[in-house]
């Protein structure tokens, strides 16, 4: 009672539409996408790249960073498949 309601699986994904929509690389030398040659190795800087409760921010009360993927989990996920060494 009086407290934030849950957010639906429907405005969780739309979250998610929009963190993918809006996630800003800051500087394309080459290394994207994830896969290209000559790119073997990708090294992952920031203490909040594995945090989901980071992603989250202010809203944490109504939303479950446990769901959240975080930047370096789904770097690792995406630099596997294409076999690329990704240190944090």
């Amino acid at each position: 009672p009086g407290g934030i309601p849950a957010p639906t699986p429907e405005a969780r994904e739309a979250a998610r539409r929009i963190a993918r929509d809006t996630l800003v690389l800051l500087r394309n030398e080459g290394a994207l996408p994830i896969g290209a040659p000559p790119v073997r190795r990708l090294a992952v800087i920031g203490g909040m790249a594995d945090s989901g409760k980071a992603l989250i921010g202010p809203h944490g009360a109504a939303a479950k960073w446990e769901d959240s993927v975080t930047i370096l989990a789904g770097l690792r996920e995406r630099a596997g498949k294409a076999e690329i060494d990704v240190t944090f």
